[in-house]
């Protein structure tokens, strides 16, 4: 995995074996409880672990696994035969010894697998590669160079037909069948949750005792509601699917010769041709180029050009990873356009599959989304303990009151016992409303799709409720904050060691900043005269007047020495060297007939680029001409140029940018290229609502230069024109350490409390500074040329949490960060915390956890480096996707972060609906156990179904508040609303029916006339009270949705008046009824 990647998800292992009287009687018992033990079994893990008795690991039958969430997990263990050893890692090799165990012992979690070490005595989880993968790599290519020379083709054997087979009964088949959505299996598992448990019983009970309308109804809205939010999401869920879910045959190198098969056999290691179409696994280029267009990984649709990779021993040089070199990666679900051999026309394109099925990024993006880690198991859940908890307490008072009322009843009336477990039943169904998995339902689905009307696609409903408690949210700068295509702006030529200023006409360009331009850039040639690349290439290729006289060859004009005529110049490209992230340059190698050897040129960050310049070639004023336009929000790239006086086509194939700029020696700088990228008209309206009225933090966390971010930040809001930032350094490339002398003090927090300003802005400041680290003003002095992602590196590696806490709540622009690094910030501001580490000098240091701030923190990114950082948010969205991408909770098809307000607000009204309609259900369903007849209780269903069900179709308010919708219904106010709802109207009835009972007029024989007058008063003041909970309703949402509308009030208006006029409907007798008044909290089911 790439350095600093959090890859350790489980904490610890505990082994179990069978108990043989526990296994036998497990069974028995299910049986007798209706199934009820399997029930609470799947939920309380304890109940299973009842049947086990702990054990080693090596014993183990099954094991039970504790995530860093503090998620449990029980698997069983599954035993297959032992492997080839030399395809494990060294430490692997001894997890079963031939002479010692029959069987490799696999566990599957979370459907990622893992393997007993017997060494270590401890579960480690199948590398997503084999080990020794760039090995592997090294010796493809050199067979590669053998073959060129004229060797048999029986050379490129990467594997063995038995390791072959060894390799795919370890890793399985490239196939992502497992994660295939499926409709009635994601139905089910909405209808098993534990609301919908209880309400299954509660329908059943209401049929049995004759609520036929209500029941109906109801089951008839959680179906349609629950079909219509599942099937929404099964189809975005499909459309991943089927981006990665082909199957197509692939001719792949076998033994000398070219074989098809299907893509499900292929296994890390094969050797393939690369053909246009889908990718079906992760492979690496190890001949040839490719054009590859990634919007189903990324959701932005740019076409990415893929080169071979330059392999080392893994022992001799940089290892080989997916992750870290993306640019000579095909991923699997991304489509190849086309593919051409770099030397020879009819050379093939070759590639080595290195992931297959859910190892691929694809993948484990989509094993995520079907088994996230940070889902918690139901018996933790918080919303189920805290809706259980609200309910718990609703039926403890109605027990009370019932059986306050019951006794005395019980033992003057004899009835039978059926109707005592018929009042119990009236009672549980009293305190925990049949209508709240409706409620849930209809308002996740209600919320799905009013962000379809906008553009926004969920792919998670369960996030809802994170997103609308959000504190923190994170944009990506470019494609994001900005827009995703640079325009060129001009250049900064340097003549004779120095800027000559800002120039945008070609013609007054020296002739080797005209070819570097020609050749070191994006630009692919398709067909015959169309061109695929940035558009700030394609200004400066058209600019200098270039064309393609094919892929590798560009012919442009260049000045003669008199400069009165010009001559047209051939350049072939030689290798190119596409942008490696480590190294945040790209480079190419051409050929020009009238220099003696190869031309080198450099393209990159300048603060990298000026570290190939020799010293007499650097502008005295550099620091300052980049500070200025980087100040001024552009983005600024460096050309340098060299010579390679003898390279040979030998030497060339297995060259790497490193190995030609020191074979090189110094270069000479041509130019900074200085590219506009505006912000989106969107973006700062945006950060201004979510800051001033929403109270949110913003944060970015860009791959781009600090300068230019931190101009991009005052730009778009995130930070005020007229106030200070403190810059965080690492220490310097160029000038040495910046650190201070001394370390930062114990508890000592190393920045300013947010807000508040330094004294001095016209001097640097060092201010409590640790080894390595500094912080200064970015008004003072000149700021030192470091790597700022370094800085957040060397804080997390450091056991020093308060240091930690004080940096990660002070941040507002994280700049130059790769990839795994933003997904590093997303885990230290969120939950997860990190796993690190330690110095490769020391080796004896253990790794350390570094726990999170925990605050809730959503992400939102629109490129393939933002794919790490999506994923490790707790709520993501990915912007500008034309398809859903995998990663995220949300995609959004608007290029800006737009819809990033108006979705927050929908959660936040979808989580205050929720929340207040369940309480007001809960409330009105407590007046249920006062003694009413069948008709007035139904109407008092009717009433609180209808509130649920029109809250669910309340838009959101216009704007953002600071507030945030409650997370919890088990606090004081709800439940002393139930006590007020049940106290209150109990105490009525019985006063109501005790005033009665004293009127000279009544009379217990008076019929059916004293029967309606009693029971329409005792009615009135029940339909009375539901003013209450219909008022602290209004009130819990009335911030965070529009007001009710004219037909809203109309059907409630409506719907009231109809259940007062069905409460004086013909009652049971006034004898029975008077006789009965002091049992006012039993049901009559």
């Amino acid at each position: 995995m790439p350095e600093g990647h959090n890859s350790k998800v489980v904490q610890q292992f505990v082994g179990y074996t069978t108990r043989r009287w526990a296994t036998a009687l497990y069974p028995l018992l299910t049986i007798l409880t209706g199934g009820l033990l399997w029930v609470v079994g799947q939920y309380y893990l304890q109940a299973r672990l009842w049947t086990l008795q702990k054990c080693s690991l090596s014993k183990a039958q099954y094991v039970c696994a504790k995530f860093v969430t503090g998620r449990q997990e029980l698997v069983k263990v599954l035993q297959q035969p032992v492997l080839e050893d030399s395809y494990l890692s060294a430490s692997q090799r001894q997890i079963s010894p031939r002479s010692t165990a029959p069987a490799l012992h696999l566990i599957s979690l979370l459907l990622v697998v893992y393997i007993y070490d017997a060494a270590e005595d401890d579960f480690k989880v199948v590398p997503d590669m084999p080990v020794g993968t760039s090995t592997r790599i090294y010796n493809a290519q050199t067979a590669l160079q053998h073959i060129e020379q004229g060797m048999e083709w029986s050379c490129l054997c990467p594997m063995s037909r038995r390791h072959r087979n060894e390799t795919m009964h370890l890793y399985g088949m490239n196939d992502m069948s497992v994660v295939r959505p499926s409709l009635l299996r994601m139905a089910g598992a909405v209808f098993l949750y534990p609301p919908f448990i209880v309400q299954y019983f509660e329908l059943a009970c209401m049929f049995y005792t004759k609520f036929y309308m209500v029941a109906s109804c109801l089951l008839f809205f959680t179906l349609s509601s629950t079909f219509i939010s599942t099937y929404q999401l099964y189809k975005k869920r499909s459309e991943l699917f089927l981006a990665v879910g082909q199957q197509r045959l692939i001719p792949i190198v076998l033994s000398g010769r070219v074989r098809a098969t299907s893509s499900r056999r292929l296994v890390p290691g094969d050797v393939i041709v690369v053909l246009p179409g889908a990718a079906t696994c992760d492979l690496v280029l190890l001949q040839g180029t490719c054009l590859v267009e990634e919007s189903n990984l990324s959701g932005e649709a740019a076409q990415v050009r893929k080169s071979s990779f330059v392999a080392h021993d893994e022992g001799h040089g940089r290892a080989y990873h997916p992750e870290t070199h993306h640019l000579h990666t095909i991923h699997a679900g991304t489509m190849v356009q086309q593919t051409w051999a770099d030397n020879a026309a009819d050379d093939e394109v070759l590639g080595m599959v290195v992931r297959t099925g859910l190892r691929t990024t694809m993948g484990n993006m989509l094993r995520q989304i079907v088994a996230p880690l940070d889902e918690l198991s139901l018996a933790k859940e918080p919303f189920l303990l805290d809706l259980f908890s609200f309910c718990g307490f609703a039926l403890i008072l109605q027990l009370c009151i019932f059986l306050i009322a019951a006794v005395p009843h019980f033992r003057t009336h004899q009835q039978p016992v059926s109707e005592y477990v018929a009042m119990i039943l009236g009672t549980v169904i009293t305190a925990v409303p049949v209508a709240v998995p409706t409620v849930i339902m209809g308002a996740n689905g209600s919320c799905m799709a009013r962000l379809k009307q906008r553009g926004i696609d969920v792919l998670m409903v369960a996030k809802l409720k994170i997103f609308a408690a959000v504190e923190v949210v994170c944009f990506d700068k470019t494609g994001t904050l900005t827009g995703s295509v640079a325009e060129l702006h001009g250049l900064v030529p340097v003549e004779q060691g120095s800027f000559t200023g800002l120039q945008s006409i070609a013609m007054r360009w020296p002739n080797r900043l005209k070819q570097a331009l020609a050749v070191c850039n994006s630009l692919t040639l398709i067909g015959r005269n169309q061109l695929v690349g940035d558009d700030a290439d394609k200004q400066a290729f058209k600019a200098v007047e270039a064309r393609f006289l094919d892929r590798n060859s560009v012919a442009l004009p260049l000045a003669t020495l008199d400069g009165q005529s010009a001559s047209l110049r051939t350049l072939r490209v030689l290798k190119r060297f596409e942008f490696d992230p480590a190294l945040t340059r790209s480079g190419v190698i051409a050929r020009d007939k009238s220099v003696n050897g190869a031309l080198l040129f450099v393209r990159g960050a300048p603060h990298k680029v000026v570290g190939l310049v020799k010293g007499g070639a650097l502008p005295s004023d550099f620091d300052q001409v980049v500070l200025e336009y980087a100040g001024q929000s552009f983005r600024l790239l460096a050309l340098a140029a060299g010579t390679l006086r003898r390279v040979t086509a030998e030497r060339l194939a297995s060259m790497s940018q490193q190995e030609a700029e020191a074979e090189c020696g110094h270069m000479d700088l041509l130019a900074l290229i200085v590219l506009s990228n505006s912000a989106h008209s969107a973006s700062r309206p945006a950060i201004t609502s979510l800051q001033e009225r929403g109270g949110i933090r913003t944060m970015m966390i860009t791959g781009d230069y600090q300068h230019t971010a931190i101009a991009v930040a005052r730009g778009v809001g995130m930070i005020a024109m007229d106030s200070q930032v403190v810059i965080m350094e690492a220490e310097s490339e160029r000038a040495g350490s910046a650190s201070a002398s001394a370390p930062v003090a114990q508890y000592t927090p190393p920045l300013p409390k947010p807000g508040s300003a330094l004294q001095h802005p016209g001097q640097k400041t060092v201010s409590n500074s640790c080894q390595h680290l500094m912080f200064t003003l970015d008004r003072g002095g000149v700021c030192e040329e470091v790597d700022p992602h370094t800085a957040i590196t060397s804080i997390a590696q450091k056991a020093d949490a308060p240091l930690v806490e004080a940096v990660m709540r002070s941040l507002v622009v994280c700049a130059r960060m790769r990839s795994h690094q933003k997904a590093q910030v997303m885990d230290l501001l969120g939950h997860t915390g990190l796993y690190l580490s330690p110095d490769s000098g020391n080796k004896h240091a253990q790794p350390h956890y570094m726990p999170g701030l925990g605050v809730r923190c959503m992400y939102c990114g629109d490129g393939i480096n933002d794919l790490a950082a999506l994923a490790s948010a707790e709520a993501g969205m990915a912007v500008g996707a034309g398809h859903a991408s995998a990663a995220a909770c949300l995609a959004d098809s608007h290029p800006s972060i737009q819809g990033v307000v108006p979705m927050l607000r929908e959660a936040r009204a979808t989580q205050a609906v929720k929340m207040a309609a369940i309480k007001a259900i809960n409330v009105l369903w407590s007046v249920k156990g006062i003694r009413f007849s069948v008709p007035q209780r139904s109407m008092i269903d009717v009433i609180a179904i209808t509130m649920g069900i029109v809250a669910t179709f309340k838009p959101a308010a216009e704007e953002l508040t600071k507030e945030r919708p409650p997370q919890q219904l088990s606090r004081h106010q709800n439940r002393a609303l139930v006590v007020v709802g049940v106290v209150v109207v109990s105490a009525m009835f019985w006063a109501t029916t005790s005033f009665l009972k004293h009127q000279a007029w009544f009379s217990e024989s008076t019929g059916d006339t004293a029967d309606e007058i009693a029971a329409t008063v005792i009615w009135l003041v029940a339909l009375n009270s539901a003013a209450l909970p219909m008022a602290t309703s209004a009130n819990d949402t009335r911030i965070f949705c529009s007001k009710y509308s004219k037909l809203e009030l109309i059907l409630i208006l409506a719907n009231t008046t109809f259940g007062a006029m069905a409460g004086n409907t013909r009652l049971p007798s006034s004898k029975k009824l008077l006789k009965d008044s002091g049992n006012h909290a039993m049901p009559e089911y």
